[in-house]
């Protein structure tokens, strides 16, 4: 089954998740691979629905890349700007990528976010640059046909989770973090409904990663 949706409600899908509830908790926190994507969201949507709260969901993939001649230092460290160019290879995403859903709902009590599976902390000055960034460009988003509707202003009070998996080892020279800030930007930036070019988002993302395009 597939949870990566632009939204779902409890009304299509509740008595899926009551049966496969016990199996969702077995692997939550067990398997670190792309089945965790959405095992915790399936679980986290079986209570949100329970409760009759919406979830409205956005899902992207983006390529990793390696350098062929690559930056070293930074001339601006706020802005993540590096000293030198870099020239790097874009893999095959179909082989090497990251993929990475971003949810929001009522029900989420704070930002939460999970990479391979592993809840990891959001305080971090990188990851606070781009969700801040992107919340201040975000759109209107509606949904007719589930009954969902933010606002501009809604985004400042909606809390975020954020589930990403690398189909490749992290720390081997494959820019695992510059693939996951820009999927993450990408996704967040669907979400939000943001109408900015695409070098405005890549500039964004470079906040977290520099070598983030």
């Amino acid at each position: 089954f597939y949870i990566c949706r632009n939204s779902v409600t409890g009304d299509e899908s509740l008595f899926f998740f009551r049966n496969l509830r016990l199996f969702f908790f077995a692997w939550i926190y067990e398997a670190p691979d792309l089945w965790t994507l959405k095992i915790l969201y399936a679980w986290t949507l079986f209570f949100n629905m329970a409760a009759e709260k919406w979830v409205y969901m956005v899902t992207a993939q983006t390529p990793t890349n390696i350098a062929v001649i690559k930056y070293w230092g930074k001339r601006d460290e706020v802005r993540i700007l590096p000293v030198n160019d870099s020239i790097s290879v874009t893999l095959d995403p179909d082989h090497l990528c990251t993929v990475t859903t971003v949810a929001v709902s009522p029900a989420f009590d704070r930002d939460r976010m999970w990479l391979n599976g592993k809840e990891i902390s959001l305080s971090g000055s990188r990851y606070q640059n781009c969700l801040r960034e992107i919340r201040g460009r975000a759109g209107d988003v509606e949904d007719k046909e589930k009954g969902i509707k933010i606002g501009k202003k809604d985004w400042e009070k909606l809390n975020l989770h954020i589930a990403s998996h690398n189909s490749f080892p992290t720390a081997a020279g494959l820019a695992s973090s510059a693939a996951g800030f820009a999927c993450l930007v990408f996704s967040l930036a669907k979400l939000m409904n943001v109408d900015e070019d695409p070098s405005h988002l890549s500039a964004i993302a470079r906040q977290g990663s520099g070598s983030a395009c």
